[in-house]
């Protein structure tokens, strides 16, 4: 899907926000939702997020910290900075409210979109 979205993003007006959130359904899902919200606190390049959803998508196994800043270093992101934001109060804030927006939004199944904080599209019906 990120082939499609990405230029799709780029594309839109400025007075237009688009935010990616990752579904917090629990288990593996709420350690993956949390390895991306570190990425997106410690702002790094996207192409990192990319390698990361490559990995998940090869089914790697990232169900640490540890393991994820392993893999990390490979994509030149530093180990003890990746662990260090993972248990931070700022990630773990991020955490609590990505779980209560998937609850809030109604999100059942991936992909999907929230317009306007209102509407939850399954977008499996539209591809």
């Amino acid at each position: 899907m990120e082939e499609v979205l990405d230029p799709w993003i780029r594309a839109l007006p400025t007075d237009v926000y688009f935010n990616r959130l990752p579904a917090m359904f629990g288990g593996r899902w709420d350690v993956q939702g949390q390895l991306f919200l570190t990425l997106k606190v410690m702002a790094v390049d996207y192409s990192v997020h990319h390698a990361v959803f490559e990995a998940v998508r090869k089914r790697q196994k990232l169900t640490s910290a540890e393991e994820m800043a392993d893999f990390l270093a490979t994509v030149g992101v530093d180990k003890d900075l990746f662990i260090a934001t993972y248990h931070s109060p700022v990630v773990q804030a991020k955490v609590i409210e990505a779980k209560e927006k998937t609850k809030l939004f109604e999100v059942g199944a991936l992909p999907a979109m929230v317009v306007n904080g209102k509407h939850c599209l399954d977008l499996r019906v539209v591809a």
